[in-house]
């Protein structure tokens, strides 16, 4: 394999940055009442998305958001779309959505219907089809207003520009991205993450983690983007605390859903290597995104503190995670998310080093545009990043 310093793309770099957020933000208990007020101001026709029954996500926020845009006084089209949204399925919803007439796009869900109705609210108001848009295609025209209630933790999707579909034909997970694909609206309500199975709430907090760390150390990260990665760090660092301590999950749930969202405001600054390899693992294996996410944080940040050491960045963020250990802030990790039984490994999931070169494959077609790592990526660098986080020498 020969090294493609060009594959990453690099961060921005001089004159003043912008930055888009919801405009709108609705948190606390109860906040899922409000979503239909906050999207009847769009019109009079919401398309809901949402997941099936029998997702193992909080089964009850569905039909309270749904109830509440009928009080409202909008008329509803509620449409199902699974956990790991593919360019076909959203094809066939944006059809949908359009033939419905549809004035604002509602989703309720975790990650994978979030991701699903940005690319639907997108697609429905611009020509082609999902994969024009995920392949590099740009927007020709605004979304419809899109209105976000996540039921989970860790993706962020409520206050990200990007909508991570898979492409099965293609073997790859990839993003559609446009700043004007950032929910204008998101609503936070801890009580919609009541039920979720105390796994899976744990493995999103690693996910929101790992996009609040990442940003932090980014090279395009700024004093705006570190303000909202540091929040997200202290707060989700706290509420597993909190649980390790024997807290109930509904205590830790407002910290980890305010932290989840304040990590994927700061995600403006771009990911790192952790999510270089997790989409491709994901794409490969079948693994859950935060699976992945959880398995890859301690090791590439074990990688990038190695070669980044004087990067005053990682001793500040391990003080947030862990006051007494001393300022590494991958041995912090790992017992972090050791102590709440997130603490997995590739091996431990299944991936073999087998796989290493399937998964660089979908890395040099899915990846480019994550250049901001603090250690800068060619696929050698990545290529040995993976096999130390498998434990395997590399195979170049």
């Amino acid at each position: 394999m020969s090294a493609d310093p060009a594959l990453f793309a690099p961060p921005p770099s001089g004159g003043p940055r912008t930055y888009v957020i919801p405009r709108q933000v609705a948190f606390g208990p109860g906040a899922a009442d409000r979503t239909g007020p906050l999207a009847a101001a769009f019109g009079p026709i919401a398309f809901l998305v949402t997941y099936p029954p029998g997702r193992t996500t909080a089964s009850g926020g569905p039909a309270q958001v749904e109830g509440s845009l009928r009080s409202a006084g909008l008329s509803v089209t509620r449409y199902e779309i699974g956990a790991d949204p593919e360019v076909l399925a959203v094809d066939a919803a944006a059809a949908a959505c359009r033939a419905a007439g549809a004035t604002v796009v509602v989703a309720v869900g975790g990650g994978g219907p979030l991701d699903a109705a940005k690319a639907v609210a997108a697609l429905a108001t611009n020509p082609g089809i999902a994969e024009e848009y995920q392949m590099g295609r740009a927007l020709e025209q605004d979304p419809l207003p899109f209105v976000a209630v996540p039921t989970t933790v860790g993706t962020g999707s409520e206050a990200t520009m990007v909508a991570v579909l898979r492409h099965r034909t293609l073997g790859v997970v990839k993003a559609i991205r446009d700043p004007r694909m950032i929910p204008p609206v998101a609503v936070l309500d801890p009580g919609l993450l009541a039920g979720l199975p105390p796994l899976l709430l744990r493995l999103g907090a690693c996910d929101a983690l790992a996009h609040a760390i990442e940003s932090y150390v980014s090279r395009g990260a700024t004093a705006f983007t570190r303000a909202h990665s540091y929040e997200g760090v202290r707060l989700v660092g706290d509420a597993l605390r909190s649980l390790a301590a024997g807290a109930a999950d509904a205590e830790a749930a407002p910290g980890l859903l305010l932290g989840s969202y304040f990590a994927g405001v700061a995600l403006q600054a771009g990911p790192g290597l952790a999510h270089v390899l997790a989409q491709p693992i994901t794409a490969v294996t079948g693994i859950p995104h935060s699976a992945a996410i959880a398995a890859l944080l301690p090791p590439t940040v074990a990688f990038n503190q190695e070669h980044c050491p004087d990067d005053p960045a990682f001793p500040v963020l391990a003080g947030l995670l862990d006051p007494a250990g001393g300022g590494d802030l991958a041995a912090a990790l790992r017992r972090r998310l050791g102590a709440v039984g997130a603490g997995v490994t590739l091996r431990g999931l299944g991936v073999s080093p087998a796989q290493a070169p399937e998964i660089l494959d979908v890395v040099r077609h899915s990846s480019g545009h994550i250049g901001g790592n603090p250690v800068r990526l060619d696929m050698e660098v990545v290529a040995s990043a993976l096999s130390r986080a498998l434990d395997v020498p590399p195979a170049i």
